[in-house]
């Protein structure tokens, strides 16, 4: 049986000296209010100098060979 097909328990026998269970309540991505939240940030990261700085450089450094894009997904417009 390969790692992958194991149930996260079985995987993790022998280490429970070492993890812990850690349980924590997130916020639901999916509300309205949440987007909303999201896209106020980022407005205010695009007026900021030193954050356009960052992602020029991120854009010119990461390697996006390859990957295929569903923005359509990742905006959450159908």
């Amino acid at each position: 049986m390969k790692d992958v097909d194991k149930p996260v328990s079985e995987l993790l026998t022998g280490a429970g000296d070492k993890l812990r269970l850690l349980r924590e309540r997130l916020a639901d991505t999916r509300t309205p209010e949440y987007r909303a939240e999201v896209q106020r940030r980022a407005a205010l990261s695009r007026e900021d100098p030193e954050e356009a700085e960052v992602l020029d450089f991120i854009e010119a450094v990461m390697d996006t060979d390859g990957w295929e894009w569903d923005w359509d997904a990742v905006t959450g417009k159908e």
